[in-house]
């Protein structure tokens, strides 16, 4: 007859040490061999949150933020890039940033400017760039790369504001300059005036034509 083992006394001391079981898998090779890849997939998903918790912040400024991973997809796209670009936020997400910002004559200048990101460089500068329905405009852009505490690209930020009026603007002035330059080496007498008859400018060889001096003709009509 076999003899029954016998049950264990709950009221007998147990060694702590005996309650130990091994639970401890990571000598497990199979495991050791994703545990590398799981830690990169984990600090690049917290990079990308960060990036756009970041991003995020940015909203309040009214400029353009947009977040790609370092392949170029986009990441994140704030309201403000909706408004700029024409692309809501669930249709550029994901897309190629080259598919959705870049004018088609600036593309090749725009691989150029990935290339200085890739490879850790900062760059600023104007670009002409499109909006949805394909129409272009200029705007100031800043792209950045980031890295994480090891130094691994995990995103690249830009952010562009249009600056169409201020191109506006600037041409307005550099044509006013180019007028009063060509009004001022005229070699004819120019002169403009109000509706009074009043001179408002009037260029030198006027002057010397008269005998006056610029201020004896702005003080005097013509008529």
């Amino acid at each position: 007859m076999g003899m029954n083992p016998k049950e264990p006394d709950p009221n007998t001391p147990v060694d702590a040490s005996a309650r130990i079981t091994h639970n401890d898998r990571l000598d497990d090779p199979a495991l050791k061999e994703i545990m590398p890849d799981t830690i990169t997939l984990t600090e690049r998903v917290e990079a990308e949150e960060r990036i756009r918790f970041q991003a995020r912040l940015l909203d309040t400024v009214g400029q353009a933020v947009i977040a790609t991973d370092p392949q170029g997809k986009i990441i994140y796209w704030n309201r403000a890039a909706e408004e700029l670009y024409g692309w809501s936020e669930e249709e550029a997400t994901g897309r190629s940033i080259m598919e959705v910002t870049p004018s088609e004559q600036m593309m090749e200048r725009a691989e150029e400017i990935m290339s200085e990101l890739l490879a850790g460089r900062s760059w600023s500068g104007e670009f002409e760039v499109r909006r949805k329905d394909g129409t272009t405009f200029p705007a100031m852009v800043t792209n950045a790369p980031v890295h994480d505490e090891q130094g691994n690209l995990v995103a690249i930020i830009g952010v562009s504001t249009d600056i169409t009026e201020l191109k506006q603007t600037e041409e307005l002035r550099r044509s006013e300059e180019r007028f009063r330059s060509t009004f001022d080496e005229a070699a004819i007498g120019m002169a403009t005036s109000d509706l009074n008859g009043r001179f408002i400018q009037v260029n030198r060889s006027l002057c010397e034509m008269f005998g006056y001096s610029e201020e004896e003709l702005l003080a005097t009509t013509y008529w």
